[in-house]
């Protein structure tokens, strides 16, 4: 298939598809792109997040979290997408791809800096929430606390942290 192609038209052909009307034939050039080392073409992977197809949507995701480091920047614009969908699947895909996790750290190590981990946090839901939270040792309620600027240190200092 066109994934494991190593004709050099191969990712231009893989890119031109993600707009085909038919849901399957995206989902396949997605996956298809991300199996190329071609980051350049990635930019139009991401607006598929807001796709009508739960399908496209997940190969979007999927083929963002094959290229982590371009993705963490295209994704951080769609964090405040008017669709619900695509600002989900750009805080679940930054879950995955470490961004999260790497974010609750540093704000536990200097609470000034959270305004990326908030918005995050807002466009994936209590369930993401709570997820990060787990991993990160705090509860719920403090992840939120760290990531509104409220979190003090007398506030961690309740909490043993």
């Amino acid at each position: 298939g066109l994934a494991v192609s190593t004709l050099p038209d191969a990712p231009v052909a893989a890119h031109r598809l993600l707009a085909d009307p038919v849901w399957y034939v995206r989902v396949h050039a997605l996956r298809s792109l991300g199996s190329f080392d071609r980051d350049d073409l990635l930019a139009d992977a991401a607006p598929l997040l807001a796709d009508d197809s739960w399908w496209v949507r997940a190969a979007a995701k999927e083929t963002l979290e094959r290229h982590p480091g371009p993705a963490a920047e295209l994704l951080v614009g769609y964090l405040d997408h008017p669709d619900e969908f695509a600002r989900n699947g750009a805080a679940e895909t930054l879950q995955n791809i470490g961004v999260l996790d790497v974010l609750v750290e540093d704000a536990k190590a200097d609470p000034s800096e959270t305004e990326l981990l908030a918005r995050i946090l807002r466009a994936g839901g209590d369930r993401l929430t709570a997820s990060a939270a787990h991993r990160s040792g705090l509860g719920a309620g403090e992840l939120k606390a760290l990531a509104a600027g409220s979190w003090t240190s007398r506030f961690g200092e309740l909490w043993g942290r």
